[in-house]
């Protein structure tokens, strides 16, 4: 049953994608490694849950990257940064 954050004060962790398929070149991901469970909080009730991507969804993300990569050249690297909040 999902549950309420009380405090995410913490710093952001390894991004969820990199961390589950151990590289950061998304052209690596095996998407056979499924499902790929994601860490998810609602921002307005700091509430949290997570849900499961698939093989689709996974394939998808990929073919997505290599079209940013072209309409914006190297992608770096993937990850997040905390954002604050004012």
């Amino acid at each position: 049953m999902p549950r309420r954050w009380r405090n995410r004060s913490t710093s952001w962790p390894t991004p969820q994608f990199v961390r589950h398929f151990r590289s950061e070149d998304w052209t690596q991901w095996d998407e056979g490694a499924v499902p790929v469970k994601v860490d998810l909080v609602r921002p307005k009730t700091d509430y949290q849950f997570f849900t499961f991507l698939d093989r689709d969804a996974v394939v998808a993300l990929k073919e997505w990257l290599n079209v940013r990569r072209s309409l914006h050249g190297s992608i770096r690297s993937i990850e997040m940064k905390k954002r604050s909040v004012v």
